[in-house]
């Protein structure tokens, strides 16, 4: 299942990298909204191999899920793995440069289910994806708000 949706940000790009790899401020954002996270290494500066394990509740159930950073190429692109019982998948982030002081952003994730239970846990999902879509693409666009918003980090 492939879920997808691009912004154009009102910032240079290598701002909207700063805030794309903003990770502290993900790791809240996911905090906030219910789930536990822990980064479990930790390259300095935080890049390529950064981890993290961590797990959710979703439909009644607390999934556990681990993701790492498997592609870091300042400022244009950032992909993470994911992984999750029987699950894989892959949330690639592109940063393009734009006209005008503006970037262009692109985020792709992608799910496969690797056995039978998780071929099940996937099937609604395919069934509502269109809504999936939607609701993917308006969270993208309030985040790509927010980070405009945002003053510059020092």
């Amino acid at each position: 299942m492939r879920l997808h949706a691009t912004e154009e940000l009102k910032l240079p790009q290598k701002r909207a990298w700063a805030e794309a790899t903003n990770f502290g401020g993900f790791e809240k954002l996911l905090r906030d909204r219910g789930a536990h996270l822990e980064r479990s290494a930790e390259p300095q500066p935080p890049g390529l191999g950064t981890r993290w394990q961590g797990s959710f509740e979703y439909s009644g159930k607390r999934r556990e899920v681990t993701a790492e950073v498997t592609r870091f190429e300042p400022p244009h692109a950032l992909h993470l793995a994911l992984t999750s019982a029987g699950l894989e998948g892959d949330l690639a982030v592109t940063l393009t440069e734009g006209k005008g002081g503006r970037t262009h952003l692109d985020v792709g994730l992608d799910l496969a289910a690797r056995t039978m239970r998780a071929r099940i846990f996937l099937q609604p999902l395919k069934l509502a994806h269109a809504t999936l879509q939607a609701r993917f693409a308006a969270r993208l666009g309030k985040l790509a708000r927010a980070m405009e918003k945002r003053r510059p980090r020092a």
